[in-house]
């Protein structure tokens, strides 16, 4: 199997913020996810490599850009299976990141990993409610998108109705 490198350039987060609601990235070769998994290959013992790009959504909260995106890589030990990661990249000036955006959450996905609740109703006697954040789950992404537990990323918690109506 071909391990395709990939990079997300600000130029490619402006046209995916202006020109789509929702961006499913197929090996487009321009395009990497490398700085997210270096990130988490800093704090592991096991390397991996990126494999591929599935859902990437944005969204606007606090003055912020976000970008949540789901991958899969493998280990680079022999044999390895692909593996589900969630990253989550706060957009940023190039002063403050000469990539122009900051890993703030990138994770392996596993048996407690949660989807996104955009549009949906949850029963909030058994969320972490506050002041209509719910900690809980992430409302500016769809099903598609799996994520940890809630506490593990930053953007997304506003449960206010149609906040992120305008994601992509």
């Amino acid at each position: 199997m071909t391990v395709h490198r990939w990079k997300i350039t600000h130029e490619a987060h402006r046209y995916i913020f202006q020109h789509t609601q929702v961006l499913f990235l197929r090996r487009p070769r321009d395009l990497q996810l490398v700085p997210s998994l270096e990130h988490y290959n800093k704090r592991k013992k096991i390397k991996f490599e990126l494999m591929d790009v599935m859902p990437v959504i944005m969204m606007a909260e606090s003055l912020h850009l976000y970008t949540h995106v789901n991958f899969t890589a493998r280990s680079t030990k022999e044999g390895s299976r692909e593996q589900l990661f969630f990253a989550e990249l706060e957009n940023c000036s190039k002063r403050r990141a000469p990539s122009r955006f900051i890993v703030t959450c990138c994770e392996q996905l596993g048996s407690d990993s949660t989807v996104g609740q955009k549009g949906f109703q949850l029963d909030y006697g058994t969320s972490a409610v506050w002041k209509n954040v719910d900690f809980s789950y992430c409302f500016a992404c769809g099903l598609r998108m799996a994520h940890p537990r809630g506490d593990k990323y930053i953007s997304g918690h506003c449960n206010v109705p149609h906040i992120y109506t305008n994601t992509c």
